[in-house]
C-alpha cells in the first residue's frame, strides 16, 4: 500500500512465475501422455538424426537440415522437435508414399522452427486404421511449450511448421 510501484513489480513478478510454472505443468502433462514404465528412453533433438536415417532404410526420400544447435534444447523441446518430425515423417510415408520429403530445422536463440514438406505421392497411398495421434497431437505438443503449428496443403504436397520458443526458467530480478 506504501509503496504502488513496487506492489506492481511484485504482482508482475508473480505472474511470471505462475505462467511459468503453468506451461511446465502443462508440458509434464502432454508428455506424460507419452511415456510409461517399460519403454524406451524418451527421445530427444539428439535423435533426429537417427530417426531420419531409419525413414530413409524405409525407403523416404528425405532431404533434411538438421543443425548442430539442436544439441542445445532442452529435454522437454527437444521431445516435442523429436515428436513432431516423427509424426510428419509417418504421415507422409503413410499419406504420400514415395513423395521427396524436406525436413528443416532452425534452432536461434529465441525460438526453433521446425518444417517437414513433401512432394505429391508417386505410388497409391494404403489405407491404415492405427489410432495415431496425427495432427491434433503435434498441435497439442506444440501448444504445450506455447508455441503453434500449421499444417496443410504446399504445392502439390503437403507442410507442417511449427515455431516454439526455447523454453527458459523464469528468473526474477533481487528484491530491492
Amino acid at each position: 500500500r506504501r509503496d504502488p510501484d513496487e506492489a506492481e513489480t511484485a504482482l508482475a513478478d508473480a505472474e511470471r512465475v505462475g505462467r511459468g510454472a503453468l506451461a511446465d505443468i502443462r508440458r509434464t502433462v502432454a508428455l506424460l501422455r507419452e511415456e510409461g514404465e517399460g519403454r524406451a528412453p524418451t527421445p530427444n533433438a539428439l535423435d533426429l538424426e537417427a530417426l531420419i536415417d531409419e525413414s530413409a532404410a524405409a525407403g523416404m526420400e528425405i532431404d533434411a537440415v538438421v543443425p548442430e544447435a539442436v544439441t542445445s534444447l532442452d529435454e522437454t523441446t527437444g521431445l516435442v522437435v523429436y515428436r513432431i518430425v516423427q509424426e510428419a515423417l509417418a504421415n507422409a510415408a503413410r499419406h504420400a508414399p514415395g513423395a521427396k520429403t524436406d525436413v528443416h530445422i532452425d534452432v536461434a536463440t529465441d525460438r526453433v522452427g521446425v518444417e517437414i514438406s513433401n512432394d505429391a505421392a508417386t505410388r497409391p497411398a494404403q489405407p491404415t486404421t492405427d489410432g495415431g495421434s496425427g495432427l491434433v497431437g503435434m498441435e497439442e505438443r506444440a501448444s504445450a511449450l506455447g508455441g503453434t503449428l500449421l499444417a496443410g496443403p504446399h504445392g502439390k504436397g503437403w507442410r507442417v511448421r511449427a515455431v516454439l520458443p526455447r523454453t527458459t526458467t523464469p528468473e526474477l530480478e533481487p528484491a530491492s
